[in-house]
């Protein structure tokens, strides 16, 4: 797996166990990019597919 799809799956996983912890409103983005480890820029990416 190229290193941007690593990015992109780390991405949804933490995504997914957020939202089922905490629920979909009560979680942010910023949360979810630090919780990835995962620059902002990557989430501009995300969204291009």
């Amino acid at each position: 797996m190229t290193p941007r799809g690593q990015t992109r799956k780390q991405m949804l996983e933490t995504a997914q166990g957020l939202f089922g912890r905490q629920g979909y409103h009560a979680t942010g983005v910023n949360q979810i990019l630090a919780e990835a480890a995962a620059p902002k820029g990557s989430l501009y990416l995300l969204s291009r597919r």
